[in-house]
C-alpha cells in the first residue's frame, strides 16, 4: 500500500476557535486551512477505492448497515459475526 504525509496550517489562530473548529463556518476558518482540507479531500476521493464485500459495491448506508450487524452480533454473547449474514440481511433491507 502506498502512503502519503500531509500538513495542515492550525483552522484558527485563536485556541478557542480551534478548540471549537468543528462548529466553525468554513468563512471562519483560515483561508490556508480551508484550502489543504479541500485538496485533502480530493485526493482522498480521487485514490481511494470503492468500498465492496463479497464483489459488490457499498454505499454508505449499506456500509451503515454493514457496521450495525456487526456490532450487534459482537454484542450478543454466544454470537459470532457472520459476513455473509450480515450481507443478506442489508441486501433484503436495500430490496
Amino acid at each position: 500500500p502506498s502512503r502519503s504525509c500531509v500538513t495542515l496550517v492550525r483552522p484558527a489562530a485563536e485556541e478557542a476557535d480551534v478548540r471549537r473548529a468543528i462548529g466553525l463556518e468554513a468563512s471562519q476558518l483560515r483561508p490556508q486551512f480551508v484550502e489543504g482540507m479541500s485538496a485533502l479531500k480530493q485526493r482522498i476521493l480521487g485514490t481511494a477505492p470503492p468500498k465492496a464485500l463479497l464483489g459488490e459495491p457499498l454505499d454508505g448506508s449499506m456500509l451503515v448497515a454493514l457496521a450495525r450487524q456487526y456490532t450487534a452480533a459482537m454484542n450478543t454473547e454466544g454470537v459470532v459475526p457472520s459476513i455473509r449474514g450480515a450481507w443478506e440481511s442489508v441486501v433484503e433491507e436495500r430490496c
